[in-house]
């Protein structure tokens, strides 16, 4: 899957972050990927058990993600303007 948007290696993961790895998914895909994908992620490049991730750390994850989708609707309503 993440070879799809060119992620082979942990460092390509490492350049872009989880989050716009994410996001390209999201675009690229018909298909929405899973929340656990995103957390996988984030957790695989800090080389972390996946028990350890908080609830705080997912809630701050969604929200980035939800923050990106509010900047890109409003930015696609002043370009429709």
């Amino acid at each position: 899957m993440l070879a799809t948007i060119d992620i082979v290696t942990h460092e390509d993961l490492e350049d872009i972050g989880p989050v716009q790895a994410y996001l390209e998914l999201e675009q690229q895909s018909d298909t929405k990927p899973s929340l656990n994908l995103l957390y996988a992620m984030k957790l695989a490049l800090e080389d972390r058990p996946w028990s350890s991730l908080t609830r705080a750390e997912r809630v701050n994850l969604i929200v980035e993600i939800e923050s990106w989708h509010e900047y890109q609707a409003q930015n696609a309503d002043e370009i429709e303007q």
